[in-house]
């Protein structure tokens, strides 16, 4: 395989993880087709201390995606469908179970497509697992279909707290566009299923020992007890202040989790670091650091960030060194650069509309990732987009030597349209 070849697959395999097939388009369209219910899940057994319920959601999106490689006039085109199923049963009071199954297909046209895709319907970083329970129900170029298990979780409720234990999702820390804090799973920029996160494989334990307190304790094996991962983080309200501290061994290394945010009445300012206590060969100590600010206006919404990417490179000639990427293979930072800024604009009129753009730089080679869309409700249980993700700098260039001219200029576009459902 000579250069080219690895470079065209691993701008595939950065982000795209999964695909699909036209057979699960009927599967949606009968979940949409059963009697009318709220977006509250259908009970099916119900006691004294014991139930039975399912709820889930439908996705479809569709769109036209352009390459971001020089020279290449190759529209393609993608199709992607997402069905889950939620099963929750509660047994006594104190004790529920989580069961979440996922079918999610995809369909690619175009040359490059066919080696991967980082756009649409499961485009984020899966979490390694030791126990896979992933099958590949159809596996053809550009047409695939996969079920998957995201969700089996036994939950316990207590006075003091939750234990969690079981494949999960878990968030820690909050950004807009560049999270640095959620160390578990994190959605890549380019998801659009972003209604439920990747679920990990971790015991976890909630702790909230007075008001406006919390003690959060995970152990997660990261696909093998070599890998295995932990961490504890406190957070605490005081006032209008939101503060939290953690640490613990993440992705090989251990680290602190440093947050703060402060409301202003007008605006809210906020700051999340990671702070590497190990050094790494290639970027030492170098944090990772993102300080944002929120404005609320009634119906609009203005958020904006800067972001320090430690585990980015200075110079765009890096961008394809394997310790890069490395760590967008495994889901721990998506960008390739060390420094960006970022905004998101959104309205929220009274009736159904809303509308919504964002905007990240890097800063290093000036190429810009833009996504604008367009979202109406079409009643309380469905919802209709049309958007768009438009990579704007230099693109991919194959000869002499294969080299990445930009970061977002190397992603190309995608226009798309998305449906969901909720039952």
């Amino acid at each position: 395989m000579d250069a080219a070849e690895r470079l065209r697959r691993r701008l595939g395999e950065v982000s795209g993880r999964r695909a699909g097939a036209m057979g699960l388009a009927v599967v949606c369209a009968l979940a949409m087709l059963l009697p009318g219910r709220a977006a509250d899940a259908w009970e099916l057994l119900e006691g004294e201390g014991y139930g039975l319920s399912l709820g889930g959601y439908v996705q479809s999106a569709g769109g036209v995606v352009r390459p971001g490689i020089e020279g290449d006039a190759t529209y393609g085109g993608l199709h992607g469908q997402a069905l889950r199923l939620q099963w929750r049963a509660s047994l006594g009071g104190a004790l529920m179970v989580e069961f979440d199954q996922r079918l999610l297909s995809r369909v690619v046209s175009g040359a490059l497509l066919e080696e991967g895709g980082s756009y649409g319907l499961g485009s984020s970083v899966t979490p390694a697992r030791s126990v896979d329970w992933e099958w590949n129900l159809i596996d053809e170029p550009g047409v695939a279909l996969t079920h998957d298990v995201d969700r089996l979780v036994l939950r316990y409720f207590a006075p003091w707290g939750e234990v969690v234990v079981g494949r999960q999702a878990i968030t820690w820390g909050r950004s807009m566009l560049f999270p640095v804090a959620d160390v578990w799973a994190q959605f890549s920029p380019l998801e659009l299923d972003q209604t439920e996160k990747p679920g990990v494989d971790a015991a976890r334990v909630l702790v909230y020992p007075g008001a406006g307190v919390e003690l959060d304790m995970v152990v997660s094996d990261r696909g093998g007890w070599e890998d295995a991962s932990f961490g504890l983080r406190a957070s605490r309200t005081i006032g209008d202040a939101d503060v939290s501290v953690g640490g613990g061994r993440f992705w090989n290394r251990a680290a602190l989790l440093l947050g703060a945010s402060y409301d202003l009445s007008a605006w809210k300012a906020r700051v999340q670091a990671y702070v590497p206590l190990e050094r790494d060969a290639r970027t030492g100590f170098r944090p990772r650091v993102t300080a944002g600010a929120d404005v609320l206006r009634r119906s609009w919404v203005v958020s904006a960030e800067y972001h320090y990417n430690g585990t980015g490179v200075q110079d765009e000639e890096r961008y394809l060194e394997p310790s890069v990427q490395e760590a967008l293979a495994r889901g721990e930072s998506y960008y390739l650069g060390q420094h960006y800024v970022g905004a998101v604009l959104g309205y929220q009129g009274e009736g159904r509309l809303q509308a919504n753009v964002s905007a990240q730089v890097n800063l290093l080679d000036g190429s810009v990732l833009v996504g604008p869309s367009l979202f109406y409700a079409l009643s309380d249980n469905a919802d209709v987009s049309f958007g768009a993700f438009e990579g704007i700098g230099e693109r991919v260039s194959l000869l002499p030597q294969p080299a990445i001219g930009s970061e977002f200029g190397a992603y190309g576009g995608f226009y798309y349209v998305q449906f969901r459902g909720f039952f």
